[in-house]
């Protein structure tokens, strides 16, 4: 392999994009060392010292047969051209956003990689999810406020199209009426709905004993006593 090149992938721990090899190395040491089998692509443009493929069955797409983490970086190097034909493919899932760049606001850095905003991330994931699993993943992250109800439907009114959307903009009014868990959610729905009953402000908060809880209650007062909401 070119001495060049193979200076590059150690120390980038194995993987390379296409225009990094050109950067050391002309175009025919890349072909050279992917026709004598020491790098292997794994996506288009993106590359990977064989020796890091772990031995899988062959039918498995070159992708899954990388470790998780070398696997998560490799995807993470994947620049997808503009007007790009590219389609989900196994282990692989494309999606592709009208206008998008690969720089703030539309992505954040978090250890030194580039990753796109959480709640556009959040809505993204909702269709890929089975459908018991999703409403959990938007709870668990406005409950440890790494974000809010309010910019969950910002980011969903980004993509009107999507997978089982009103069933995620139903969870998120639950979640911006104040409901915290699958049970509050129920109760929401549930308690104190039939006819004749009169309009409530159905989750209000309230501190007993120094700790935070949830009550039920008219306009005019009370009707359930508080109960702790964790």
């Amino acid at each position: 392999m070119d001495a060049h090149l193979q200076s590059l992938l150690d120390r980038s721990g194995g993987l390379a994009t296409r225009l990094d090899v050109l950067r050391v190395a002309p175009p025919w040491a890349l072909q050279a060392a992917c026709r004598a089998g020491g790098l292997v692509r794994v996506l288009p443009g993106v590359y990977v010292d064989t020796s890091l493929a772990r031995d899988t069955p062959s039918e498995l797409p070159v992708l899954a047969r990388l470790e998780p983490e070398l696997a998560r970086r490799a995807a993470l190097s994947f620049v997808l051209p503009r007007g790009s034909g590219l389609r989900s493919r196994p282990h692989l899932v494309v999606r592709h956003r009208s206008g998008f760049a690969v720089a703030p606001p539309q992505v954040v850095v978090r250890g030194g990689l580039p990753v796109t905003r959480l709640d556009r991330t959040l809505v993204d994931c909702w269709p890929l999810l089975p459908t018991v699993d999703r409403p959990e993943l938007l709870i668990r992250a406005v409950n440890d406020r790494l974000t809010t109800p309010q910019r969950l439907v910002a980011a969903l009114g980004e993509v009107p199209r999507l997978t089982g959307r009103t069933a995620m903009r139903d969870l998120l009014d639950r979640l911006a009426a104040g409901c915290r868990s699958p049970l509050e959610i129920w109760g929401h729905d549930h308690v104190f709905t039939g006819p004749g009953m009169p309009p409530f402000l159905r989750q209000a908060r309230v501190r007993v004993g120094g700790r935070p809880a949830r009550h039920r209650r008219h306009p005019r007062g009370p009707l359930q006593s508080p109960s702790p909401h964790r």
